[in-house]
């Protein structure tokens, strides 16, 4: 018995560690910071969550901008709804952030979307699978800052996939 209960020790002492090597201990960083509107370039998504098709969309996006067809970066905004989510449904528009002003290469069932914000709460975290913190945990951070601060967030997160970072924002009204 004393045998097995060292065992699990050493198992539960290496996941600690491990977890920490990997940043899995790390605090979720938010800060509200000051932007210009957002223009993205894409195609709205609604559906299931785990669907192929979804999935085939964030992939034909993500090569567009490996390919330097498109510049910018993959961004996947994601809109709120509870109901909605808890029957594991969602609805999200997959497409690549571009700069003001900046024209995009027009694709057949692609379209503009400008999401108008003057501030955003920004989280960015890396990109580590195992250690990743909740979409909900993050979301609830961010509502316990804009209330801190007085502000009201719109019922959208928009994630960007840069680098090894994933950056989300949610903007504030």
């Amino acid at each position: 018995m004393k045998k097995v209960l060292g065992i699990a020790v050493v198992i539960l002492v290496a996941g600690l560690v491990l977890n920490t090597m990997l940043g899995g201990f790390k605090q979720i960083d938010l800060e509200l910071k000051k932007v210009d509107n957002y223009h993205i370039y894409g195609q709205s998504f609604s559906g299931r969550y785990d669907s192929d098709e979804l999935a085939e969309l964030v992939e034909e996006v993500r090569e567009l901008v490996q390919s330097d067809e498109m510049e910018g970066d993959l961004v996947i905004v994601n809109y709120m709804n509870e109901r909605q989510e808890k029957r594991g449904d969602v609805e999200q528009f997959v497409g690549i952030l571009g700069q003001r002003n900046q024209p995009f290469n027009e694709i057949e069932g692609f379209e503009e979307r400008v999401i108008i914000t003057s501030q955003v709460i920004e989280a960015q975290i890396d990109i580590t699978k195992l250690t990743m913190p909740s979409p909900e945990k993050v979301k609830n951070k961010a509502d316990e800052l804009a209330a801190e601060m007085g502000l009201n967030l719109m019922k959208l997160s928009i994630e960007q996939y840069a680098d090894q970072k994933l950056i989300i924002r949610f903007p504030v009204q």
